[in-house]
C-alpha cells in the first residue's frame, strides 16, 4: 500500500488533503517569487496564500 503524502508545512506531520501551489521562493535558492507546488493537511489548507489546486483521494 501506497503512503499517505504528509503536509509540507515545516513542523506538521499530519497527512495532506490537499495538493496546490504557495507564491515565494526556496530559501538558499532563486530569489525571484514563482508558484511552488506544496501538499497541504486541512488545516494548513486554509492559510492564506494557498491555492488549492486538486483533492487528495
Amino acid at each position: 500500500m501506497k503512503e499517505p503524502l504528509k503536509c509540507d508545512r515545516i513542523g506538521c506531520n499530519q497527512d495532506a488533503v490537499y495538493q496546490g501551489h504557495i507564491y515565494g521562493h526556496v530559501k538558499g535558492e532563486d530569489p525571484k517569487d514563482s508558484f511552488l507546488p506544496v501538499n497541504a493537511c486541512e488545516s494548513h489548507s486554509k492559510s492564506t496564500g494557498f491555492y488549492i489546486e486538486a483533492k487528495l483521494k
